[in-house]
């Protein structure tokens, strides 16, 4: 478990493990209600404007289904 603020996004009950292939970002994988999600906190490497770049590559995402 982590100490991730997940209630504001419905994750109240949620099983959080932590995945550790990655260099650079913390990630973890959210598990609840049978729905798996995959969540990063990005590294402070970063600035605001990433968040830009990851909805544009969100929405073509979810555009291709």
């Amino acid at each position: 478990m982590t100490d991730l603020p997940l209630a504001p996004w419905g994750f109240e009950n949620a099983e959080v493990s932590p995945i550790t292939v990655g260099l650079i970002n913390e990630t973890y994988c959210v598990e609840q209600d049978g729905l798996r999600f995959v969540l990063q906190k990005l590294s402070p490497i970063f600035g605001p404007e990433v968040h830009v770049d990851l909805r544009a590559v969100t929405d073509h995402l979810r555009s291709k289904g």
